[in-house]
């Protein structure tokens, strides 16, 4: 017997970046339209060469918190485990005019757009390597073929 598994849909949801992002660089939400996949932040910036765009890719996730233990976890079966930046989160909420208890609300915001907001504080203080250690090198072409629906026709 073959079972059938339940592919994404990804739609666009908002550009959380400039308004020209392939001018000045962008941020693009997504969101799996059949609700199994979590969403995800595309971010685009100028390479090293002109024409040439990285293309970082990150998941964002819906946190677990316990008010109990005070720990931040992305493990829903291990929720003790506290997630890699669970210590971090009150510099990266500085780094941003913002406080923690704001940014733990974020990323465990039912909203897929208020927790990517979350989800670019945290890049905007670790950066987005260490989310997408293997960034795409995308032209512009490439890119309005594959996230099509972020670009205006």
């Amino acid at each position: 017997m073959i079972m059938k598994t339940s592919q994404p849909k990804y739609q666009f949801v908002v550009n959380l970046g400039d308004a020209t992002p392939l001018e000045h660089g962008g941020d693009f939400l997504f969101v799996d339209t059949t609700g199994v996949y979590p969403p995800f932040l595309v971010h685009i910036e100028e390479s090293h060469g002109k024409g040439k765009y990285r293309v970082s890719r990150i998941e964002c996730p819906r946190l677990i918190y316990s008010a109990t233990t005070g720990i931040l976890s992305n493990n829903h079966y291990h929720s003790d485990k506290p997630v890699w930046f669970a210590d971090k989160i009150a510099s990266a909420a500085s780094m941003n005019g913002s406080d923690e208890e704001t940014l733990r609300g974020q990323l465990l915001a039912m909203c897929p757009m208020e927790r990517a907001r979350g989800y670019l504080a945290l890049t905007g203080r670790f950066g987005w390597y260490e989310f997408d250690q293997y960034p795409d090198t995308m032209t512009r072409t490439e890119i309005r073929r594959v996230y099509r629906g972020a670009f205006r026709s």
